[in-house]
């Protein structure tokens, strides 16, 4: 099967009524994040990435394994057609305030400024995996747009 091209990804996410999001212990995953920056809900396991990024009830919905929680939550979206507007525009908020590349700049500024973080292998740590993660993260979400 292939792959969707960026464009066909973008239209497909942007109308659609939710993102289903089933990967369970992903580390972070960008796809909430692509779907909530489209403007689009996500029902997500509660586990994993989904946990930091999706909030629970307003910019989606985080779901155990079971298909009767996963059913409900997409039966509340259909049944309130305002809802996945309003969750959507909570979600491309969320994404802009967390996921923007001014949010990485400023978390970095305070790293690499914040005598803690300089005086600590963890800080130093945190410098590294802060930049590795701006880089990743922008670079996707740059892509899909």
């Amino acid at each position: 099967m292939r792959s969707f091209s960026d464009s066909e990804k973008a239209s497909l996410i942007s109308t659609a009524a939710a993102v289903l999001y089933t990967p369970e212990g992903e580390h972070f995953g960008i796809v909430p994040i692509e779907a909530m920056a489209y403007q689009t809900p996500v029902i997500a396991i509660n586990s994993g990435g989904p946990k930091e990024t999706v909030e629970h009830k307003e910019t989606g919905f985080l779901c155990s394994t079971d298909a009767t929680e996963w059913a409900r939550y997409m039966m509340e979206l259909m049944k309130d057609p305002s809802k996945p507007d309003t969750m959507g525009k909570k979600g491309r908020k969320r994404v802009e305030r967390l996921f923007s590349a001014e949010a990485f700049q400023s978390k970095f500024h305070k790293a690499v400024t914040t005598t803690e973080y300089r005086s600590s292998s963890w800080g130093r740590i945190m410098i590294v995996l802060v930049v590795a993660a701006f880089g990743i993260v922008l670079a996707l979400v740059l892509r899909s747009h």
